[in-house]
């Protein structure tokens, strides 16, 4: 598979990251609106724009165990590995620390 070199961001080719940090709870939006659609698609699409060599999943929402609840990722992980197989999803345990870089 051939691996993208950049992404076209608002009439702009810029080049791929090596790491993208994104969001992975609550609900994605598009322009202030809420996205139709599920947030595993959501994350997917945005890692199929961005196309890093890697994708770091955070802030998922489990900020006081055990009241809160981990997000489930594992519907992200499948749509990023079904939309972007290149692309390496990286295992951040919850306040793990984790080298990025190196």
């Amino acid at each position: 598979m051939e691996r993208h070199l950049g992404a076209l961001v608002g009439n702009t080719w810029q080049p791929s990251p090596d790491v993208a940090l994104l969001a992975a709870a609550g609900r994605g939006n598009v322009n202030g609106e809420p996205m139709q659609g599920s947030l595993a698609g959501f994350i997917a699409a945005e890692v199929d724009l961005i196309r890093p060599r890697k994708v770091a999943l955070c802030h998922h929402d489990n900020w006081m165990p055990p009241l809160t609840p981990p997000t489930d990722v594992e519907p992200i992980k499948h749509e990023i590995a079904r939309r972007a197989a290149d692309v390496e999803v990286i295992e951040m345990p919850y306040l793990a620390a984790y080298p990025i870089f190196g």
